[in-house]
C-alpha cells in the first residue's frame, strides 16, 4: 500500500471532520471522490474509515445528536425532515429512532405555530386568507411537518388573529 497516499487520503478525511462532523457515508462518499481525482486505490477507504473510527473521529450517533441539535437552532423543522437528512446522510434507521423518537404532536405544533408567526409578520399580511393558508401550510410541509400538525397549527394561528 502507498504510505504516501494513506497519508494524503487520512489528511483530506481529517479537513473534512475539522469543518464539522460527518457521518461514515459522507466520510466514504468524499473520499471515494477524492481517492478517484487523485488515482489511488479505493481500498484506502476501509483503512482510513477504520483509522478513524479507531480514534473515534466518524461515530454515526454522536453525528446525529450534532446534527439533531444543529437543525434545531438553526431553523425550525419538523422531525419529518430531520429524520429523511439524516437517512440521506447514511445514518442508520435505529440510531435515529433512539435519537429522535416519534415527534410529540404538542412539540411539534408548537414549533409550527412559531413559523406561522413569523410568517404571518413578514410575508403575508397583504394576502387573502385562502391564500394564506395555501402558503403557511406549503412553508409548513417543507419544513417537514407532518399535515394534521399544518391543519391544527394553521387553524389555531388564524382564530386568534
Amino acid at each position: 500500500m502507498d504510505d504516501e497516499g494513506l497519508i494524503k487520503a487520512k489528511n483530506y478525511a481529517l479537513r473534512l471532520i475539522a469543518i464539522r462532523p460527518r457521518s461514515e457515508r459522507e466520510i466514504k462518499d468524499k473520499l471515494t471522490i477524492y481517492l478517484r481525482k487523485k488515482g489511488l486505490p479505493g481500498k484506502l477507504i476501509e483503512v482510513v474509515v477504520s483509522h478513524l473510527k479507531e480514534f473515534d473521529f466518524i461515530n454515526d450517533t454522536d453525528f446525529a445528536k450534532w446534527w439533531i441539535m444543529q437543525r434545531g437552532t438553526s431553523a425550525i423543522r419538523g422531525s419529518k425532515i430531520i429524520t429523511l437528512e439524516l437517512k440521506s446522510k447514511g445514518v442508520s434507521s435505529d440510531i435515529i429512532t433512539e435519537l429522535l423518537p416519534n415527534p410529540d404532536d404538542n412539540q411539534e405544533l408548537e414549533k409550527a405555530k412559531i413559523v406561522i408567526s413569523k410568517s404571518l409578520r413578514r410575508k403575508y399580511s397583504s394576502f387573502s386568507p385562502q391564500i394564506v393558508k395555501m402558503k403557511l401550510a406549503n412553508l409548513l410541509f417543507r419544513r417537514g411537518f407532518t399535515s394534521q400538525v399544518i391543519k391544527k397549527a394553521i387553524d389555531e394561528t388564524i382564530q386568534k388573529s
